[in-house]
């Protein structure tokens, strides 16, 4: 097996995350019955993550992790992007990454089912081709992930369990975890900058937590967002969402909350990569697109 070491840089997941929608079909591009037409694997987007170096994103959907460029003269259909990682069609809905290891939670598919609902968490160090479990049962069933950093530095990452609706934190690797606060979030999101510094967006709007997600408290002044990344370069800024109409807002480190554009529709799912000209990723009613201005400007990668 050739390890992919890449790094990716996590997306968040949107309303379709917090769902728990299970069952896959064929991904191989079957021949549609007129009455019932195949259903692309990208009208259920889950997850984003960017592989800036290599040109690459990531795509979570119920019928698997799917690879695609971000360079590309022209967008991919959901045939030319082809079949996902590793042939794996399970119904994948949190994900995030470290270091060149991805985790990932959601459901099984087909025959792997009768072992449990839940995938609970696993890693991946070849972009997903293969997996393997690191919790100690797969119980959880985290629709939204994200890795930050504690004290001293060193990675904490935070799930939300659909089943519970709490957002749990793990300081080595997702072995065990530590119960934080209760909390309906569609989207959480920690800052790489500030250590046990998690977000999350609500419907009463966007709350953070200073003590690795144990309480939260509104962020004063915030748009109310539907979908929320952390940017790892503050340069460029310290936050960047999407709301409920579509438009993308920046929070720069010093000054009030901006409007820099807009999607197509409704945002399911977002990821930006660090740089001093930061990759910005977001999946909506369009398809997949790319933005290399924060949003002002889209590119199409991927059709839905």
């Amino acid at each position: 097996m050739t390890q992919t070491k890449s790094r990716f840089v996590m997306l968040l997941t949107g309303v379709t995350v917090i769902a728990v929608l299970s069952g896959c079909v064929s991904i191989s591009a079957p021949v549609a019955d007129p009455g019932h037409p195949a259903m692309s694997p990208f009208q259920h987007i889950h997850g984003l993550a960017l592989d800036r170096d290599a040109g690459f994103g990531l795509v979570a959907t119920h019928e698997g992790l799917f690879r695609f460029p971000i360079t590309g003269a022209k967008a991919l259909t959901p045939a030319e992007v082809g079949k996902p990682q590793g042939g794996i069609m399970d119904d994948f809905m949190g994900l995030t990454s470290i270091d060149g290891t991805l985790f990932a939670s959601g459901h099984p598919h087909g025959e792997q089912a009768t072992a449990g609902p839940n995938l609970g968490l696993r890693q991946s160090i070849d972009a997903g081709s293969t997996w393997s479990a690191v919790s100690a049962t797969p119980t959880a069933d985290y629709h939204a992930l994200t890795v930050g950093k504690g004290d001293g530095g060193s990675p904490v990452i935070y799930g939300l369990d659909s089943g519970s609706e709490g957002i749990s934190s793990s300081a080595d690797g997702g072995r065990s975890w530590i119960p934080g606060a209760a909390l309906a979030a569609r989207n959480i999101t920690a800052d790489p900058n500030l250590p046990n510094t998690v977000y999350a967006t609500t419907q009463t709007g966007v709350q953070i937590s200073h003590d690795a997600g144990k309480t939260f408290v509104p962020v004063t002044g915030a748009p109310a967002l539907y979908l929320l990344a952390a940017i790892p370069n503050p340069a460029t800024g310290t936050l960047i969402g999407v709301d409920v109409d579509g438009t993308v807002w920046l929070k720069p480190a010093t000054l009030p909350w901006k409007k820099t554009g807009s999607v197509s529709g409704q945002a399911s799912a977002i990821a930006i990569a660090a740089g001093t000209d930061p990759k910005l990723l977001v999946s909506d009613d369009s398809g997949i697109a790319v933005s290399s201005d924060l949003g002002a400007s889209w590119r199409l990668v991927v059709t839905p």
